[in-house]
């Protein structure tokens, strides 16, 4: 068995005050009085305070200035800034690591293309092997840090000396679209700029990995979208995707744990994809807040920065359990369980 045995999370630079960019998005979106208010309600109870852009006095900036910019526009910069974000999340993770030991590195992300990917970008900078083993996963959302640490975990099985740097980066802010559209609204509300990494080895420390667990939820293959148009990637979310984490995600989780479980002997790092899905998470499960604490901090102080969202959680989990529970979730509608025993040394 394969462990997370370092984590290490980047922000990006700016930061963007949530209450007050309610003001901005109601004006670029053209929204009447009755939207503007439905708006500033929206964002003063997402229980969000601070979110991060990867471009300087967002509300302001000139990117915005002549309408909604092109795809090509947006990639422009996610290829300016991805590249750098990433990079200065993989320098904490591997301070005081044997760069020549790493054998895979698997990069994630769902706002941005590159060819030759972001991966073979940070084998040079890092100063990586030439035979480095690379991987991009695109395009699978808000679980796709649970994909890489499958199979990252597959990769230790099948080479006890191998060592995966893991690199999650998304820069949801570039793909703001003024829109009266409630759906794209509610995702300009929760996204943000950021990177995670981790490493995965064989070795007893960290977050040691027991078991995987996922799921597609039948006839769900509308309820989180992510599609790409001429001005950008549209955001699909619609409103009863808290009710189907509500209504299965307890039969989720009695699949991934022991029978017979007691819910207050693991903690409970869950993906925050906002403060409705926390809730239908803790409602199901019979959670308290204090559970969820961590993943709500993360919301609070981030926002959701997609794929890496479950790295920060990990990251900043109090380690007083000997078990977690790692929830993620992403379009499908999709469930990812990952059953983790905690600091083994």
């Amino acid at each position: 068995m394969a462990s997370i045995v370092r984590i290490a999370s980047q922000a990006a630079d700016h930061p963007i005050d949530q209450k007050s960019f309610a003001s901005h998005i109601a004006k670029a979106s053209k929204l009447d009085s009755s939207q503007t208010s439905w708006l500033h309600k929206l964002y003063q109870t997402s229980d969000i305070d601070t979110r991060y852009s990867c471009l300087e006095d967002f509300a302001n900036n000139p990117f915005w200035q002549n309408g909604s910019p092109t795809t090509a526009a947006r990639n422009a910069l996610y290829k300016e800034h991805a590249p750098v974000l990433s990079q200065r999340a993989c320098e904490k993770v591997l301070a005081d690591r044997d760069r020549a030991s790493i054998t895979h590195i698997i990069y994630v992300s769902c706002t941005g293309v590159i060819a030759p990917g972001i991966q073979t970008y940070l084998q040079r900078t890092l100063g990586l092997s030439a035979d480095v083993c690379q991987f991009g996963l695109n395009m699978m959302g808000c679980f796709g840090a649970f994909k890489a640490l499958q199979m990252a975990d597959a990769f230790c099985s099948q080479n006890q000396n191998a060592v995966v740097l893991i690199v999650c980066t998304e820069l949801c802010s570039l793909h703001f679209q003024p829109t009266q559209s409630y759906e794209q609204q509610v995702g300009n509300a929760l996204f943000a700029d950021a990177s995670a990494a981790c490493i995965v080895a064989n070795e007893r420390t960290g977050f040691r990995m027991h078991r995987h667990k996922s799921r597609i939820l039948a006839n769900s293959q509308d309820k989180m979208t992510w599609d790409l148009v001429d001005t950008g990637l549209v955001l699909g979310l619609k409103k009863e995707v808290p009710d189907l984490l509500k209504e299965h995600i307890g039969s989720f989780v009695d699949e991934l744990l022991p029978k017979g479980y007691d819910v207050n002997d693991y903690a409970w790092p869950i993906h925050p994809g906002g403060k409705g899905i926390l809730q239908a998470v803790e409602d199901a499960l019979g959670l308290t807040r204090q559970s969820t604490e961590t993943s709500r901090a993360v919301l609070n102080q981030y926002g959701n920065v997609s794929s890496a969202s479950f790295l920060f959680v990990l990251e900043r989990l109090q380690r007083k359990k000997q078990w977690a529970v790692g929830l993620g979730f992403g379009p499908g509608l999709s469930f990812e369980g990952l059953l983790l025993e905690v600091n083994l040394e």
